[in-house]
């Protein structure tokens, strides 16, 4: 099982599923690489997936009963730049004392948690307009049964308070989920 999250939109994403342009990105927009690339991805014209922390793709066959009010739900991929990954080696190699490696990537994944918020912030604010919300729904998955129901947990949130999120200490228990509900209202 892994942890599973799916974002829904009042509206169609200003997005195109690459199975649906191929070969025809350029009149699209899309002037990036799209080699191996999922078939099901969303790209954004002014946006390479590569250079993206955010990856869109298409939800497949998830069904979503009593939980989502919005009618336009994706599969959000969370996705950390390579430069994380080489920080966080880098403090797991050094000779230091355990209890200052363990500072030390908390620290780091509190940077990141930051800059992950701006951007998630920046993703959503660009495609709401004042008075609409996204819901962020995350649970476990077993990757056979793709039928979900409403979640065990809820949070709503102004759009402005996604820069201050908390990193979240714990992780999603099996047989949870949660839905975060996030309103642009300025």
């Amino acid at each position: 099982m892994s942890i599973i999250a799916y974002v829904s939109f009042p509206k169609k994403l200003k997005a195109f599923r690459l199975s649906d342009i191929i070969g025809r990105e350029k009149e699209f927009g899309i002037n990036y690489d799209t080699n191996n690339l999922r078939k099901d991805i969303f790209l954004f014209p002014e946006v390479s997936p590569w250079d993206s922390n955010f990856i869109i793709t298409d939800k497949r066959e998830a069904i979503f009963t009593k939980c989502l009010n919005n009618l336009f739900i994706y599969e959000l991929h969370g996705n950390l730049p390579r430069e994380y990954y080489c920080q966080r080696a880098e403090i797991i190699q050094n000779n230091k004392d355990d209890e200052i490696k363990k500072l030390e990537r908390n620290e780091l994944e509190e940077r990141w948690w930051l800059v992950r918020n701006k951007l998630l912030h920046d993703f959503i604010n660009d495609n709401l307009i004042i008075g609409e919300f996204v819901e962020i729904y995350t649970t476990w998955h077993d990757h056979v049964n793709f039928n979900f129901g409403p979640p065990t947990s809820e949070d709503t949130i102004d759009l402005e308070d996604v820069l201050n999120m908390p990193l979240p200490r714990t992780s999603l228990k099996i047989d949870t989920s949660h839905k975060l509900t996030i309103c642009k209202t300025k």
